[in-house]
C-alpha cells in the first residue's frame, strides 16, 4: 500500500535531477541569474532527502519546484528575461543585446565594462527600491525606477554613470522620481507620502 506521503514525492527524484542539471548548466556558463543565486543562497545543490522527515522533504520539494518554475533557471529563459530587461531599461542601446556577451564571466574582466555597467544599473535600481520602501514607505514599479535611472544618467551620459558615486545616483534618482510623482499626483494625501524627501 502506498501512503499519501509517498505519493506526494513520487516524482521527486526526477525533479531533483532536472533541477541539478539546470543549476550545473548555469554554473558552467557563468550565469548568476536570480534563480541560480536564490538556489545557492538557500542551500545550493538540490537533494532528494532520503531518510528525512516529511517536513524536511516538503521544504526541499518546494525549493526544487520554485527553482524549476523560475524562468531564469534555464539558460534560454535567462536570455529571454535579460533581453526584455535590457530593452525595457534602455541598456540595450548601450551594451548591445547579446546575452552571451553580456553575461559571460570573461566579460566582467573585459575592457568595455558592459557587465560592470549592467550590474551597477541593477544595483542602483535595487538601492533606490530599498530606500523608497524602507525609508519612505513608497513602492514604485521596477519599470519606473529603471526609466528614471536611464533618463537621469544614461541618456547620453554613460561615462557619468560609470564614474558617479552610487549614493549620489540614488539621491538624484529618488529626487527625479519624487518630482515625477508630484507632477502626476495632485491630491494632498499623495504629497504627504513624499514630502520628507
Amino acid at each position: 500500500m502506498v501512503s499519501r506521503k509517498d505519493n506526494d514525492f513520487a516524482d521527486f527524484n526526477k525533479l531533483v535531477s532536472k533541477a541539478n542539471k539546470r543549476l550545473r548548466r548555469l554554473e558552467k556558463k557563468g550565469w548568476k541569474t536570480r534563480a541560480y543565486n536564490k538556489a545557492v543562497k538557500t542551500g545550493g545543490k538540490f537533494h532528494n532527502r532520503r531518510g528525512a522527515s516529511y517536513k524536511e522533504k516538503a521544504r526541499e520539494y518546494q525549493r526544487v519546484k520554485n527553482f524549476l518554475n523560475s524562468e531564469t533557471s534555464t539558460v534560454r529563459g535567462s536570455k529571454k528575461v535579460l533581453k526584455q530587461m535590457l530593452s525595457r531599461t534602455g541598456l540595450e542601446d548601450i551594451v548591445g543585446d547579446d546575452p552571451d556577451t553580456i553575461m559571460t564571466s570573461e566579460e566582467v574582466e573585459g575592457a568595455d565594462g558592459s557587465v560592470t555597467l549592467v550590474n551597477k544599473f541593477f544595483d542602483i535600481a535595487s538601492m533606490v527600491d530599498d530606500y523608497l520602501e524602507n525609508h519612505r514607505g513608497v513602492k514604485i514599479s521596477s519599470d519606473e525606477i529603471w526609466r528614471s535611472i536611464h533618463d537621469t544618467y544614461l541618456a547620453g551620459y554613460e561615462e557619468d554613470f560609470s564614474d558617479a558615486d552610487a549614493e549620489e545616483i540614488v539621491g538624484d534618482v529618488v529626487r527625479r522620481l519624487h518630482n515625477d510623482y508630484l507632477k502626476t499626483h495632485t491630491s494632498s494625501s499623495s504629497h504627504k507620502t513624499w514630502s520628507a524627501i
